[in-house]
């Protein structure tokens, strides 16, 4: 059982980790692939959002306002990715290698039109600017 629905699901070392874009949800789950169980469950911050794994197997996930960046054998926060920006951060992907974060800095014109651009840093970054 999924608190409030699945939203975003990322397929790694036989586990299945789900997140959910409902309101009030701040937790991911970890299910194992082998019986389908819920092995635990993770607090990460609002609405979390899966982004994948690095090339250092780390989580990344979209929680809360922020960036996070989980260790996947612990299953702990190792850090939070601080995006220097008003805008809201979306549409993730990473490189082919893995080592280089893609994603959308976004927000609405006063017609209500999306404007942003995309935007990248290192998996090894502290902080995401705005340049």
């Amino acid at each position: 059982n999924i608190e409030k629905g699945a939203e975003s699901m990322y397929v790694f070392n036989n586990q299945v980790y789900v997140g959910s874009a409902d309101y009030g949800v701040s937790k991911m789950t970890v299910i194992n692939v082998s019986n389908d169980a819920i092995d635990q469950t993770v607090e990460v911050g609002s609405n979390p959002t899966i982004i994948g794994v690095d090339i250092n197997n780390r989580l990344w996930v979209y929680a809360g306002g922020h960036i996070k960046r989980i260790n996947t054998i612990s299953k702990a926060v190792e850090s939070t990715v601080t995006l220097t920006s008003t805008k809201s951060p979306s549409r993730f992907a990473f490189s082919t290698d893995k080592s280089i974060l893609y994603f959308v800095l976004s927000a609405y014109d006063t017609n209500w039109n999306e404007v942003g651009a995309v935007y990248s840093t290192s998996v090894n970054a502290s902080e995401i600017k705005e340049d």
